[in-house]
């Protein structure tokens, strides 16, 4: 479908589902939102430069537990799908159960649909009767080793002599982790987002000194933060917790090796008002479960991040620190 299709189905879905809230919800953003999460738990993928939306096919997909094993469904479902699914684990005698998880926080993603069995012969076989395709190798360890790292993205022959372009234009703050009208002067580094006057679509420039070199908006940030050692990632060892702020989401292939971690969307948190790491305070977050030490360590490798060891709970206020 195209991506216009998509928002009109998700703007009626959103409001049927998202009766009375609290205050009115901005709906471009969680649209945004939305969209990332399909893409991270492998159900959907967004190509914006043709406008298109694809609906991956049914997969069942190994996750990297330390427990009894697991995998979790991912692309198109439907009903009749769910329940040869169903049969096929009651065919088991009860060395496969199935576990369904809603996702906190996105009130129209589809559920997680997890299998657990006592090996992985049995969570083949169950694919096998339900005539849906197992991916048993373990995906997120496959994507983050497959996945680019800051210095393989933009080389420094990608950058070259540039005039500054004269439309309207944000810069990012390392400080407040967001665009910004009027940011603080880095100095020589600094990611800027132009806004094409005649399309309205939004370019991004890194720029160093008088060099520039258009980057991906996600990437983008992350290479400003490197340039200037700002670490973002929260990281607890003991829970095997992530924190990413919201206004910085990991890269593409990054989120969903995080995301298919758990098989369950990250949760949703602010950083508390006067919080010890100096974070701007009541900075949204995004909470990745089941994030083991080995994949993170990877991942602040390829994205030039210290994860910060601490402590992550969420307290009834939906904060953390």
């Amino acid at each position: 479908m195209s991506t216009d299709e998509f928002k009109s189905i998700f703007s009626i879905i959103y409001s049927s589902q998202c009766k009375r809230p609290r205050a009115p919800p901005d709906l471009s953003h969680e649209r945004y939102t939305t969209i990332r999460m399909l893409d991270s738990l492998g159900h959907c993928e967004f190509d914006f430069d043709s406008r298109r939306v694809y609906v991956c096919p049914p997969l069942l997909v190994a996750l990297p537990t330390c427990g009894l094993p697991n995998a979790v469904l991912t692309g198109a479902r439907d009903p009749s799908l769910v329940g040869n699914l169903k049969q096929a684990i009651k065919n088991m005698r009860g060395s496969a159960h199935l576990i369904r998880r809603q996702h906190k926080g996105y009130p129209i993603l589809p559920e997680a649909i997890i299998v657990e069995s006592v090996d992985f012969e049995t969570i083949k076989e169950t694919t096998k009767i339900s005539k849906i395709a197992y991916k048993q190798s373990v995906a997120a360890w496959e994507i983050i080793h497959y996945a680019s790292g800051i210095d393989e993205v933009t080389k420094p022959s990608d950058f070259e002599e540039r005039a500054e372009l004269n439309w309207k234009r944000r810069i990012f703050s390392t400080k407040s982790m967001q665009f910004m009208r009027q940011a603080e002067n880095h100095g020589e580094v600094k990611l800027v987002e132009y806004v094409n006057p005649v399309n309205q679509q939004r370019v991004h420039w890194l720029w160093k000194g008088t060099l520039a070199a258009e980057v991906d908006r996600d990437w983008g940030r992350y290479m400003a933060l490197a340039d200037y050692g700002v670490d973002i990632l929260i990281y607890d060892k003991f829970r095997n917790l992530l924190s990413v702020p919201e206004y910085i989401p990991l890269p593409r292939f990054f989120a969903r090796a995080l995301a298919l971690c758990s098989g369950i969307a990250p949760a949703r948190a602010t950083i508390s008002a006067h919080n010890e790491l100096g974070f701007p305070p009541n900075l949204p977050v995004n909470i990745f479960f089941e994030s083991p030490p080995e994949i993170v360590g990877i991942l602040g490798s390829k994205l030039s991040q210290v994860p910060i060891a601490h402590e992550i709970t969420v307290n009834r206020n939906g904060e953390i620190l």
